[in-house]
């Protein structure tokens, strides 16, 4: 599920991260929304591998499909 970017980040982390925060949620909310441990969506976000039902779950609670996860990080953001 994880796509590599620059500076050891993933697309994956990069935007579950992003969505999170637009959404103005810790991840404890979106752990307890999304029925699953803080800790998977912590590693989530640092982007080690993470199972296709957490990332429906983490889709799910924040109300996108699971490919806006893979969105390319934008190469003006650092």
């Amino acid at each position: 599920m994880a796509t590599e970017e620059p500076e050891g980040r993933t697309a994956f982390g990069y935007n579950l991260r992003r969505i999170r925060r637009a959404k103005d949620l810790t991840q404890q909310e979106l752990a307890t929304k999304a029925g699953i441990h803080v800790n998977t969506v912590v590693r989530a976000e640092k982007g080690q591998d993470t199972r296709w039902s957490a990332v429906e779950k983490l889709a799910a609670a924040l109300h996108v499909s699971p490919e806006e996860f893979s969105r390319p990080i934008p190469a003006s953001d650092p």
